[in-house]
């Protein structure tokens, strides 16, 4: 097996793409962040890179990643533990530290046994992920109120519900590091469910040529099981199709049956189960305190 280094991301579309489209959903993350770093290659901040693993002709993985984010991966043919092995060379080449890694089950699972045993880290925490995929609505009752684009004026009360969100998800120790929701909202990306104030946000992101992601679904806790969630995402969902995607997608925490019965409900689909690992940071090294 080769490896192939791609210093642009429209050089690793150009050869990975097809096999990327063959089930969009699945490697819907990889395929839209690459999209758009395709555009802008400072979409996400840093720059990113991206490899491929080859056996002659044949395209069996390929690992990205825009730090500081977490390394991801995917694999589309081979023996998993050879796929993995090479994988593992490949990153090595380009990073000696890395916060995680995420990507379907197997191969991800493989490719943390190696890092972490040759690097000398543990997995810190691992949040076992569902993704899902919708291309029609289910026929729901909405809770009173109503969707809309967020604007600069809600910026400051959004802040606050993306950090609690990120604090929810990964925890206050961990090394995930949190995203600026700016951006998202001065792309018209983020959209509130509002009875007569905000009680509930969900966003949209990372198209890929026909389908587009929804993130970011938080409520703040008073105002949980209203039917908020459900509300907002199902219309977020409903207008994305509407505009002409094909289909939404969405990944949800396994352990949490609250928010999977919703998506269920709504009209998600699960496509396949992901593993989403946190390394433990590498303990800086502590210079020798005896006299010599």
């Amino acid at each position: 097996m080769n490896v192939t280094f791609y210093s642009s991301a429209a050089e690793f579309l150009s050869d990975t793409e097809k096999a990327l489209l063959q089930d969009e959903a699945r490697y819907g993350l990889m395929l839209g962040i690459a999209r758009r770093t395709a555009e802008n290659p400072q979409f996400y901040g840093a720059v990113p890179w991206f490899c491929a693993v080859y056996d002659g002709n044949q395209l069996n993985a390929a690992a990205m990643r825009t730090p500081p984010f977490k390394i991801i991966l995917a694999q589309f043919a081979g023996d998993a533990d050879v796929v993995a092995g090479r994988l593992f060379e490949a990153v090595s080449q380009q990073e000696k530290e890395l916060p995680g890694a995420i990507g379907e089950q197997e191969i991800t699972g493989l490719f943390k046994d190696l890092w972490c045993r040759a690097k000398g880290v543990s997995v810190q925490q691992t949040m076992p992920e569902r993704l899902y995929r919708l291309e029609r609505v289910n026929d729901i009752s909405l809770s009173p109120g109503r969707l809309r684009q967020a604007t600069a004026a809600d910026k400051e009360l959004l802040l606050k519900w993306g950090h609690a969100f990120h604090q929810e998800c990964f925890g206050v120790s961990s090394n995930e590091p949190e995203t600026d929701i700016n951006p998202n909202i001065d792309r018209g990306e983020v959209f509130l469910w509002e009875d007569q104030k905000p009680v509930s946000v969900a966003a949209r992101g990372r198209p890929t040529q026909t389908g587009i992601a929804v993130n970011l679904v938080y409520t703040p806790p008073e105002q949980r099981r209203k039917g908020y969630a459900t509300s907002s995402v199902a219309q977020l969902c409903r207008q994305l199709l509407q505009s002409g995607y094909r289909f939404c997608m969405l990944f949800a925490d396994v352990s949490n049956p609250v928010s999977n019965s919703i998506y269920q409900k709504i009209g998600f689909y699960k496509v396949c189960d992901i593993a989403n690992y946190a390394f433990t940071p590498p303990v800086p090294h502590q210079p020798s305190t005896n006299a010599e």
